[in-house]
């Protein structure tokens, strides 16, 4: 339905690691491709099983020019919470994945999310479908969805809550 769509979250990419090692400085470009050549091992999603942050992590990796340096301290995963249980055990010093997949993850700690200049945000999004037997009851659902109790449990879940309903 036309003005029904809101942009409810966005998750962030972010590198997690074992819960009370030092975080290490996230706040460039230049300082996390050094975080990663210093790690001994970064676990991330294979992109041979399709995951987006991983995909995207390789590709990065590429372009910062250190893909080379990097393929022996590779720990590859699945998904992103195989990841996290891979920091959490030690297998793997660093870990990145989404936020919301790090998260709820005992033994992990989310050091921060990648600079904001090599950041791939993915954006959830929800509309009324034309085809909504209930439309005004859709449209509640997304206020509460946007609302604070909405907003609260987006955070919680590691996500990034962004503009209210329509």
């Amino acid at each position: 339905v036309a003005g029904s769509r809101v942009d409810l979250a966005r998750a962030l990419i972010g590198v997690g690691v074992r819960a009370g090692a030092p975080s290490p400085d996230l706040s460039t470009p230049d300082t996390f491709k050094a975080a990663l050549l210093k790690a001994r091992s970064v676990s991330y999603v294979n992109p041979a099983s399709g995951g987006t942050s991983g995909t995207y992590f390789e590709g990065l990796m590429q372009r910062m020019g250190i893909a080379e340096a990097m393929k022996a301290k590779i720990v590859y995963r699945t998904q992103g919470s195989e990841v996290a249980a891979a920091v959490a055990s030690g297998e793997a010093e660093l870990g990145i994945t989404f936020t919301s997949e790090l998260q709820p993850n005992t033994g992990v700690k989310v050091a921060g999310t990648l600079p904001a200049a090599i950041q791939l945000p993915t954006i959830y999004a929800a509309a009324v479908p034309t085809t909504a037997a209930s439309g005004d009851a859709a449209r509640a659902f997304l206020r509460t969805l946007a609302g604070a109790e909405g907003r609260a449990a987006l955070t919680k879940a590691g996500l990034d809550p962004l503009g209210p309903a329509r």
